[in-house]
């Protein structure tokens, strides 16, 4: 088979173009996955009557406490983000879901309510690892609730045999215009 010189350079512009097409999708594609996927940080929904609140870390590591968020430089644990407001109002009820970064190991959940007899704090048993991923919370008049903690233990035993915490994320559920009675 004989080509002519104008089929030739077709052929040629051709072969460059896929060349470069191929060249171009792989240093693409290679620059998207060189990186290792980066840990984002846990979170949690709270679905309030037809309000939904994304609520964040007050501060958290890596299972091995070797990573945290704020850091030391930055101020460490004891300048930890505020505690958002997200109200929930006497007599009804909300929707906490942990996002799987939480539900994947196991949590903690702790409740702050007013009481007729004063301040009650409710801490529930450890969350097994995919077991819970949505909670109903309640607020009603004899048990109000003032706020909630997330607690997510690290994978570090001290001598002593504990666990540390290596994050925190909380939320202030205090109903909108709700004061605490003077005891």
């Amino acid at each position: 088979m004989y080509l002519h010189n104008g089929e030739k350079k077709a052929l040629t512009i051709i072969a460059v173009v896929a060349v470069v097409f191929v060249v171009v999708v792989a240093s693409t594609t290679f620059l998207l996955v060189r990186d290792e996927p980066r840990e984002h940080p846990p979170y949690l929904h709270l679905a309030v009557g037809g309000e939904l609140y994304k609520v964040e870390p007050r501060w958290y590591c890596d299972v091995l406490l070797r990573d945290c968020h704020p850091s030391p430089s930055e101020g460490g644990i004891p300048n930890a983000r505020q505690t958002p407001r997200t109200p929930i109002p006497v007599g009804e009820s909300t929707m906490l879901t942990v996002s799987s970064d939480i539900a994947e190991g196991p949590w903690k959940l702790n409740l702050l309510y007013s009481t007729p007899r004063g301040l009650t704090e409710v801490q529930r048993p450890l969350y097994k690892a995919d077991s819970t991923y949505t909670i109903v919370l309640k607020s009603e008049p004899g048990r109000v609730l003032l706020g909630l903690t997330v607690l997510l233990p690290s994978a570090v035993e001290l001598p002593d045999g504990s666990v540390p915490v290596r994050a925190e994320l909380a939320a202030d559920t205090r109903p909108e215009g709700f004061r605490l009675l003077d005891r």
